[in-house]
């Protein structure tokens, strides 16, 4: 007679996993010491709370404690809470998984926010890209994005949607931003070399992008601004950055920048909206939206295509506005240069070109060329416009510019 299957909890323990490793980063990320009775894949031992988790648990408003007998995705789990967090700032998410002794926790608190019609992002540049040294004598990058509501744009509810359930209204509201933020050292050489796209369901959880966002060719007019774009492969990337559910590779033309420049990214943020008077958003209606995602986009292409080119040209104009000053500004400098140039080469005075070559710490004339060439651009380079320069201008929809707010203001945030 066949002896019936104990259930999993009386079944001796699985072989010991490997150990997680889990890097510090930004977030809060910490390690902490073992804890003996702490170890996830342990069957038939109670949770207990972590010593790092300790002071978190006794104010959490909510809390989730699971034991597995696997080892969990930790690298996913943590991307997951930070995408979600990028759009809850208010509240605060903590992670922390215990494996074989070894806690590793991961935080991301409350921060100061941009909010404008119901749309709420974190703005700290480090959640998105790395930062880069300042170059000598300069200022960094604006340590904030400045983002630009777009237009929400009416989606098409297909059919099939319909008939599975999918009732009311459908809608995506985006939001562009430049990150870094370069406004304020409007002389210093940048490029625009990547797109990353987020994409958000109406309760503010990640949502995996179809393959309609594969060909980013509707998102804008590219060539009317110089700018190529062409779809890139999820790398591994930075495990303190947000990772991006789509990430697209840009290239200007030929009159493009020269020399050293600063990157930066657009930021595509895509929000989906739903409102149905007779049915909430849940579980089972998040599932037949996303299964009919692809459709319903794809049944809504034109009028995606208007509205986020309405979003997406006056950044990409800002960008060509910039680069054309800067080029007008270098023809002005070599200008200036040649002039100087020649008084101090067409002086019959051997004391005063002695000075200019004294002062500028150099030997000979062509050095000389090099050395105040050099000097124009750094002078350049270095300027900076006042604070507050930085500011987003008016939406495309004439709304008032971008409120922000500070950590924790405007309502309590919950865990």
């Amino acid at each position: 007679m066949a002896s019936t299957p104990k259930p999993f909890w009386e079944v001796g323990p699985p072989p010991r996993p490997p150990p997680v490793q889990l890097h510090p980063h930004r977030g809060g990320s910490s390690l902490c010491p073992p804890h003996p009775a702490a170890a996830l894949g342990v069957p038939g031992v109670p949770h207990v709370p972590a010593p790092c988790c300790g002071r978190i648990l006794r104010r959490a408003r909510l809390c989730l404690a699971f034991q597995l007998c696997a080892p969990p995705d930790c690298v996913w789990l943590r991307q997951f809470l930070h995408k979600a967090s990028v759009v809850h700032p208010e509240v605060e998410f903590h992670l922390c998984v215990s494996m074989n002794g070894a806690v590793a926790s991961h935080s991301y608190g409350r921060e100061s926010a941009w909010t404008l019609e119901g749309v709420r992002l974190r703005v700290q540049s480090w959640h998105f890209v790395l930062s880069r040294p300042a170059a000598a004598g300069g200022a960094p990058p604006c340590s904030r994005i400045h983002p630009t509501l777009g237009p929400p744009i009416r989606l098409r509810v297909p059919p099939p949607a319909v008939a599975a359930g999918l009732g009311g209204e459908l809608s995506l509201v985006p939001v562009a931003a430049l990150c870094p933020c370069l406004r304020r050292a409007p002389n210093r050489p940048s490029c625009l070399n990547t797109i990353a796209l987020f994409l958000y369901d109406p309760a503010g959880l990640p949502a995996a992008v179809p393959r309609f966002f594969q060909d980013p060719s509707w998102m804008a007019d590219w060539e009317q601004f110089g700018f190529t774009a062409a779809p890139h492969a999820q790398t591994e990337g930075e495990e303190e950055l947000v990772a991006p559910d789509a990430t697209y590779t840009v290239q200007q033309g030929a009159d493009g920048p020269d020399g050293d420049q600063h990157p930066q990214s657009l930021l595509l943020f895509l929000f989906l909206q739903h409102e149905d008077p007779f049915q909430a958003y849940d579980a089972s209606t998040r599932l037949v939206l996303l299964q009919h995602l692809e459709q319903t986009l794809w049944s809504s292409r034109p009028a995606l295509a208007r509205g986020l080119r309405t979003l997406v040209h006056p950044v990409l104009g800002e960008l060509r506005q910039r680069h054309e000053a800067q080029q007008r500004l270098a023809r002005s400098l070599s200008v200036a240069l040649d002039a100087v140039m020649a008084v101090v080469t067409g002086s019959t005075s051997t004391r005063f070109r002695r000075g200019c070559l004294r002062s500028m710490q150099v030997e000979d004339t062509p050095a000389l060329v090099a050395a105040a060439r050099q000097s124009l651009a750094e002078v350049t380079h270095r300027r900076l416009l006042p604070i507050g320069s930085c500011e987003t201008p008016r939406d495309p929809r004439g709304a008032s510019p971008c409120a922000e707010r500070t950590n924790g203001g405007g309502g309590r945030g919950g865990e």
